[in-house]
């Protein structure tokens, strides 16, 4: 199985030229140090990934951090950045506008892509566990998109597949694995057969017509924000949690559940949480849809990334999150 961000155009995804390293607690990373070129909507990006696996420029191997405001985006695909380039994205949107705005300029702000497509917040809290407190940040945003639960309960069910999947990656880490895929037909030929062996523990579920499997969901999802909410506190850093709406909440067409917005605060109410949501926002800005690619894609164009970009700082200014703001 490949999954890969909506309307992205599948380039060469053999198991050599796959992007992706499989993990039980991540389901999957992306290699180090890795170029690959997409097309969304007719707009060709090349994606860098750095020596972390991440669509940003490389990171510091060690913790020391200096003089430095550092902070930690957290996502998926609408993190990361589709249909955009690197500096286009929304970390680096919200970077710009912090060294602009905010209100100290005596320390370097840096601000951490660490989106990755077709994530869901069980692997946001994975990767904030295993990589991201690493980096001691000061703060750290994490974008809770609309289809985030379905995504969980899909994960959780597919919870044996996603082990299974994991071990040839777990037995030969990379780069021993991408030299054997490229190097050894025999060990070609035999994760080829694993991996189709694999795809027999993967359920039917569709947890957009399935209430129960939705609601469910939703109980993942919230577990993974408390204990996200739980690690922060951990490195003495601030958290807070953003709702990303879908293009269909935004133009109120009715095909994404209607009460995600609803649930998202309530979670923010229940547990005290630093939260804020872009749907109500977004709803007001004049030409709703030039903040979408295309009109109908779910990612932000560049304009969006700006946009979705100013709101949050808006409000990370008002909760004396932002650099600067706690005097």
């Amino acid at each position: 199985i490949r999954i890969i961000p909506a309307n992205i155009t599948k380039v060469d995804n053999s198991i050599p030229n796959d992007h992706r390293l499989y993990s039980a607690t991540r389901n999957f990373s992306i290699k180090p140090n890795y170029t690959k070129p997409f097309t969304a909507l007719g707009q060709p990006t090349i994606w860098y990934f750095n020596n972390y696996g991440f669509r940003d420029h490389p990171y510091p191997t060690n913790e020391i951090k200096g003089n430095v405001f550092r902070v930690l985006f957290l996502g998926d695909s609408m993190v990361m950045g589709v249909g955009v380039e690197d500096n286009e994205t929304l970390p680096k949107q919200l970077e710009n506008i912090l060294r602009q705005k905010a209100s100290s300029k005596d320390r370097f702000i840096e601000v951490f892509n660490m989106g990755i497509a077709s994530y869901s917040t069980e692997q946001y809290e994975a990767t904030l566990r295993e990589i991201g407190l690493n980096f001691k940040p000061d703060l750290i945003v994490v974008g809770i998109y609309a289809n985030d639960p379905g995504e969980d309960i899909i994960n959780k069910r597919n919870s044996r597949y996603i082990w299974l999947r994991a071990i040839p990656d777990t037995i030969f880490p990379y780069p021993v694995n991408a030299y054997l895929e490229t190097h050894s037909k025999l060990f070609l030929f035999l994760v080829t057969k694993y991996y189709s062996f694999t795809t027999r523990f993967v359920p039917n579920s569709d947890p957009w017509t399935n209430k129960v499997l939705y609601d469910q969901g939703w109980q993942l999802t919230e577990e993974a924000i408390v204990n996200m909410q739980r690690l922060a506190k951990t490195v003495s850093s601030n958290i807070a949690f953003i709702g990303i709406p879908s293009i269909d909440e935004v133009l109120e067409t009715g095909k994404m559940p209607e009460d995600r917005e609803e649930k998202f605060i309530e979670v923010g109410k229940k547990h005290h949480l630093f939260y804020f949501d872009l749907e109500q926002d977004l709803k007001k800005q004049p030409a709703v849809k030039d903040l979408f690619l295309g009109g109908t894609d779910i990612h932000f164009t560049p304009l969006g990334n700006r946009v979705a970009a100013e709101l949050m700082l808006d409000y990370l200014i008002k909760e004396k999150l932002a650099p600067g703001t706690k005097e």
